[in-house]
């Protein structure tokens, strides 16, 4: 049900946003952040080499931003802080034993990032350049599910473990705009300190969001 609601409800605070001038809104899309489930993986099949492990694992995210510009110095000099919502693929494995036990983990990861930057626009290109530094929030949430079945009967166990962290970034940005309303932009950032394990074993999975580069398209009010 979160799933629907929030994005209903950014697409709504988006609209009435775009009647406000210095404001915009965009949709962005990238790769962004490691794991060690390949790792994982490999080490599974060294101490059970019969077990069938399947991983699915992509670094793929999509997002929605709000943001806010205002000039400082002259009207190609502008500061802005922008806000956003990420949802990043799941990744997962499924591993398989040949004594009838299946485990299934997956780690399922959003991200809300806030950023305060410096825009330069070059009025003839229509290019601009960005720099900003900012606070990423993350929510994590992994799931391990183990399930035995042996003889007609089956028994299974979950258990979940929900992670939240706020990690610093740096970002940069080149965009270039089509007209005063619609903005395409390219933009690299990099989170410090964003990895989250699940347990303090030596080899526990984890996660971190580190270096991310996406694509945004935006709506500029004017």
């Amino acid at each position: 049900m979160k799933k629907v609601l929030l994005p209903l409800l950014m697409f709504f605070v988006f609209s009435g946003v775009l009647s406000a001038k210095g404001f915009y809104i965009g949709g962005t899309g990238g790769m962004a952040g490691t794991d060690n489930f390949k790792d994982c993986k490999n080490e599974i099949k060294e101490t059970n080499p019969y077990a069938t492990v399947d991983l699915s694992q992509s670094k793929f995210f999509y997002g929605l931003e709000i943001g806010y510009e205002s000039p400082l110095i002259s009207e190609n000099q502008l500061l802005g802080v922008r806000g956003g919502y990420n949802w990043h693929d799941t990744i997962s494995f499924d591993v398989k034993a040949n004594n009838g036990g299946r485990t299934i983990f997956k780690n399922k990861m959003q991200s809300i990032p806030v950023t305060a930057y410096y825009k330069y626009e070059f009025k003839e290109s229509k290019f601009s350049v960005l720099g900003g530094v900012g606070l990423t929030i993350i929510d994590m949430k992994w799931i391990y599910t183990y399930s035995f079945e042996s003889g007609g009967s089956k028994e299974s166990s979950e258990e979940n473990k929900n992670v939240s962290k706020a990690s610093p970034h740096i970002a940069v940005g080149l965009e270039y705009r089509f007209s005063k309303l619609l903005g395409l932009s390219f933009d690299l950032k990099y989170t410090i300190g964003s990895e989250i394990k699940f347990d303090d074993s030596a080899s526990t999975a984890k996660r971190e969001l580190g270096f991310q580069g996406a694509l945004a398209v935006r709506l500029y009010a004017f």
